[in-house]
């Protein structure tokens, strides 16, 4: 559980990219992987995941 719980801790850039926005854990139709978008709204960061994703569709959620 703590492996897990140390994947999704955020970088320094990413808590700068904050500014009273919000983190998203986001992930592509097409693969397991999940990324975490710091974003102002939920379609921001769909917007941010989409150019991630290509053709694919995105989900996203809430990360913390």
């Amino acid at each position: 559980m703590h492996k897990e719980f140390l994947k999704f801790q955020l970088s320094k850039d990413k808590m700068n990219e904050l500014k009273g926005g919000a983190v998203y854990a986001c992930k592509c139709s097409n693969s397991t992987e999940i990324f975490v978008v710091a974003q102002d709204t939920v379609a921001g960061a769909v917007g941010e995941a989409m150019q991630w994703c290509g053709d694919n569709s995105v989900e996203c959620v809430p990360g913390f």
